[in-house]
């Protein structure tokens, strides 16, 4: 499993780069921080494959995360909250 954490800094900003970078990496789960925005726009995220979760607030803060198999996501989350998960073996470097 492939997972990405990216502090946007603003995902309006940055939406051509984030949606670039998701074709070129297809990660599982992309993880985002610093939204700055008052909606995430999740109907882009859906037409990439992404069904998105998103805590948002404008001018600063929000969360987000994206997985492409939402059944594989609940799977991941319980095992990280009763220490099952696997070490992580490679970690991609986000622009």
């Amino acid at each position: 499993m492939k997972i990405a954490s990216w502090n946007v800094n603003s995902i309006r900003a940055r939406m051509d780069h984030v949606t670039s970078w998701l074709k070129q990496h297809q990660p599982d789960v992309l993880l985002m921080q610093e939204l700055k925005a008052t909606e995430f726009p999740s109907l882009v995220f859906q037409g990439l494959g992404y069904e998105s979760v998103a805590v948002t607030q404008k001018a600063y803060n929000g969360a987000k995360e994206s997985a492409q198999d939402c059944q594989t996501k609940q799977q991941s989350t319980t095992r990280a909250r009763h220490g099952t998960t696997p070490p992580q073996r490679s970690i991609d470097r986000l622009p």
